[in-house]
């Protein structure tokens, strides 16, 4: 099949498969009583399964795909999406349990291998969350983790669970009343979208605030320098509605390269935290146990910002058309090591972000004043 009858037909199963999903989603929200947010995310993530694997990799269409969600949540899905966990396993195999239930209800027939995949779910969904923990383990060499053949290391997933199983119960520790502020555990994050991100996202108030109308300044010193990012789009791409975008750091010009489907703004926020929350473990400082983080849209301009990923995307162009790589996250790593001007000086997105992570760590959690420092009150 050649390549544009290969994006053609998958188009042609994408569009298929988008009515049943639309048709899910009300499902969850009117039969299940699942709030909008919970049943676009669970149908998002069929939506996802269906179009990204079934289709690429069997050229079929949902409703014929169903018996390959196994290979899927417990491997592929793990090695190829930035944003596996624990979490998104579980999530998928919920997602897919109310799908299979949502078809029963619509009278379609299920087969019996999707059957025995259904009876068998709950097994199924733990082997991902083990394999997902491991991967996503800063401690452990990936390379470990499969053997000569590419299989998974089946004996150290099982040593890592049983460890985790044996560890200590830790007391519960009140969280800081500082919420918000340098080094608290929560992390309000701030990205100013592009006219052009912003349309394609389909991001419009109230999630989206002008700068111009925000009860804060862009330059408060207060905000801490991890929480400033910019959205841009790169480019689209051939045979997909998708788009790549690149969420660059005002601080550091350290950047994501995200894909995102039309009105996907929930995912741009979602990625985004999970790839922020990953780069801190990758770097391996200490965080908190707990943490959290929130997104906040912006509209405006930071001209310097903009004019860097200006620069960044032709430096992409530039590299793309040297080298192709398997995976979009892999030209991150020579796009953060793109030579840029920052506080007037040339530097590397990636030994500035080091640097910055290594002085002002955003979810350090303040030591405690001594017991004989008596607090001042105004």
């Amino acid at each position: 099949m050649g390549m544009d009858d290969y994006d053609h037909k998958a188009q042609e199963l994408s569009d298929a498969n988008e009515p049943i999903f639309i048709e899910f989603a009300a499902y969850l929200r009117d039969q299940k009583k699942r709030t909008q947010k919970d049943s676009e995310e669970l149908a998002n993530a069929m939506r996802f399964y269906a179009n990204e694997y079934v289709i690429h990799y069997q050229m079929k269409p949902l409703l014929q795909g169903l018996e390959y969600f196994e290979s899927f949540v417990t491997d592929w899905f793990l090695r190829k999406c930035m944003w596996s966990s624990a979490e998104t396993a579980k999530l998928n195999g919920q997602a897919y349990f109310l799908l299979l239930e949502f078809l029963d209800s619509k009278g379609h027939v299920l087969t019996a291998q999707v059957m025995e995949l259904r009876e068998n779910l709950d097994s199924i969904i733990e082997l991902a969350v083990d394999r997902a923990n491991a991967y996503n383990n800063p401690k452990i060499d990936v390379e470990e983790l499969f053997d000569e053949y590419g299989c998974w290391n089946e004996a150290l997933i099982l040593k890592l669970k049983e460890h985790k199983t044996k560890q200590p119960l830790k007391a519960p520790q009140k969280p800081p009343d500082i919420i918000g502020a340098a080094g608290a555990p929560h992390l309000d994050v701030h990205v100013i979208v592009s006219a052009k991100a912003a349309k394609f996202l389909k991001l419009k108030p109230p999630q989206l605030v002008k700068l111009s109308e925000w009860n804060r300044d862009w330059k408060d010193p207060s905000i801490h320098w991890f929480s400033k990012w910019r959205c841009e789009e790169c480019f689209s791409m051939q045979g997909t509605k998708a788009r790549i975008f690149i969420v660059t750091n005002e601080a550091s010009r350290y950047s994501f390269l995200l894909k995102l489907n039309p009105g996907d703004w929930i995912d741009l926020q979602s990625t985004l935290l999970s790839r922020m929350l990953h780069l801190l473990m990758e770097r391996q400082y200490e965080t908190p146990d707990q943490c959290s983080m929130q997104v906040h849209f912006l509209s405006g301009a930071v001209a310097s910002l903009t004019t860097t990923q200006n620069h960044l995307n032709y430096y992409l162009d530039a590299i793309m058309d040297r080298e192709t790589l398997p995976y979009l996250d892999d030209y991150e790593k020579p796009l953060n090591h793109y030579l840029t001007t920052i506080e007037g000086e040339y530097r590397y997105p990636e030994e500035e972000m080091a640097r910055l992570l290594k002085e002002n760590h955003p979810l350090v959690v303040p030591p405690e004043a001594p017991a004989n420092v008596i607090p001042l009150w105004n």
